[in-house]
């Protein structure tokens, strides 16, 4: 029998802050640094399509949330028919998708979260900073 998987520090951060040992942006941050799995189409031999990575989108209460994984064997058998999973970094994963849309991590296990649209665009804020202020202009 093969010893269990050691947890990802994603997983220990999102159990963390599950538990309220830490705050959620921690497990955020953790994402935006890990490298997440995500489920895109995939070809007739099994490997990921070609047209790019197009993450799984699951939609909760009508809101639509791209769906991540922490590990390959996070992935819940219901999603995963018919898809291949491709590794991409958290900073990637956070970037992408319009703003009405969130980030669902591990979907249908033990231990994931989720990020709302508005949680995910105060994020993207905060990452990306202030504009540059223009040259010249005195500071």
């Amino acid at each position: 029998m093969a010893e269990p998987r050691r947890a990802t520090p994603l997983e220990v951060a999102i159990r963390r802050a599950t538990q309220g040992r830490v705050p959620t942006e921690v497990a955020v941050w953790s994402l935006y640094v890990a490298t997440v799995f995500v489920l895109t189409p995939m070809t007739e031999s099994g490997a990921p399509a070609p047209e790019g990575v197009q993450p799984l989108v699951l939609h909760r209460e009508g809101k639509p949330f791209l769906a991540a994984f922490t590990h390959p064997d996070r992935v819940h058998p219901q999603f995963g028919e018919g898809r291949a999973v491709a590794s991409l970094p958290g900073s990637v994963l956070l970037g992408a998708g319009a703003p009405e849309v969130g980030v669902v991590v591990n979907p249908a296990t033990d231990i994931g979260f989720e990020l709302p649209a508005e949680g995910l665009m105060a994020f993207r804020a905060v990452v990306q900073g202030p504009p540059p202020e223009e040259e010249g202009a005195a500071g």
